[in-house]
């Protein structure tokens, strides 16, 4: 049977922004890899194997978006349209970390990046400048290509993808020992928090709601994290 032209057009789209996710999540992983083997080998402190990985990370967004010959400001780095932004963004972003915090210590795991760091360092390099460069990453380079590819019209299909790939990108946490469990609660945590964001971009053209929404995320595990452990130790005793 023989594809109508509009009906071509739509696995055409749908064929680029899969290609996108896969091939941004591909180059997400090997330079995991290959920044962990760097970081074991000089055997790295916590610290600087956090900005070593966050720090080429966004030179890895930065430099795949100038190959592309477009403006940054298509990358969502500008100032987010007037009146676009959503309060509601940031809470359901904190509540969807806070919850996975409560969670976490309910079950007694620890997320690995934040082990061997004092706060200040968490504040600095886990909450900001992580935040930021994982942002730049998914929303500022995969989603502004997935947008460039299929068009406001798929933009639901974008979003969906976008929060996907944020959530996979934590697949390296399946080795780090906090089990099914602790896994299951950080993809799923991270892929709403990755929707939310999502949804800033796409809804503000600008990756800074989404940068926004994500430090508030992160810092949301703290205060619910300390919440759940005064329950723990008000049940125990």
């Amino acid at each position: 049977m023989t594809l109508s032209y509009q009906q071509s057009r739509v696995l055409e789209t749908r064929s680029a922004v899969l290609t996108t996710f896969v091939v941004a999540l591909l180059a997400y992983l090997c330079l995991w890899g290959v920044l962990r083997y760097v970081a074991d080998a000089a055997e790295l402190s916590p610290l600087l194997r956090q900005l070593l990985f966050k720090g080429s990370l966004a030179a890895l967004a930065m430099a795949g978006w100038l190959l592309t010959g477009r403006s940054y400001v298509q990358m969502g780095i500008a100032r987010a349209r007037p009146g676009s932004a959503r309060l509601r963004w940031y809470a359901i972003a904190a509540l969807s970390m806070g919850i996975g915090s409560m969670l976490g210590v309910a079950l007694h795991i620890e997320h690995p990046a934040a082990a061997g760091m004092s706060p200040l360092q968490m504040i600095a390099v886990l909450w900001l400048f992580g935040s930021a460069a994982e942002e730049l990453f998914t929303r500022g380079f995969a989603q502004s290509m997935m947008i460039a590819a299929a068009g406001e019209r798929w933009k639901s299909l974008v979003i969906v993808l976008s929060a996907a790939l944020f959530s996979a990108m934590h697949l390296p946490i399946l080795i780090s020992g906090v089990g099914i469990a602790g896994s299951l609660i950080v993809l799923g945590s991270t892929f709403l928090l990755g929707t939310v964001a999502a949804c800033a971009r796409a809804c503000t053209g600008s990756v800074s709601h989404a940068i926004g929404v994500h430090i508030v995320g992160n810092m949301a595990a703290v205060p619910f994290g300390a919440m759940a452990l005064a329950i723990q130790d008000w049940l125990t005793h």
